[in-house]
């Protein structure tokens, strides 16, 4: 049995914004060697994106009130 696990080093989420306007979520995180699996973020405790690079597409962006992504942006930032 192989046990693998990350460390994240900083979760950068804006305490309060003012509605409609943008913000930026960061994950920097040490994949301690391995491959990254996936990027989730959660409004409380709905998903509402995910980023798995080894699926096609790899961004998915579920609907939730209040939240809305840009997928024009064309990449995704993962620090490792």
């Amino acid at each position: 049995m192989r046990c693998l696990s990350l460390r994240v080093r900083k979760v950068i989420v804006p305490p309060h914004e003012i509605k409609g306007k943008k913000v930026e979520l960061e994950c920097q995180y040490d994949l301690e060697g391995d491959q990254l699996y996936s990027v989730k973020w959660y409004k409380g405790i709905k998903e509402f994106f995910r980023y798995v690079p080894a699926d096609n597409p790899p961004i998915q962006v579920f609907h939730l009130p209040g939240v809305s992504v840009d997928v024009s942006v064309p990449y995704v930032i993962c620090y490792d």
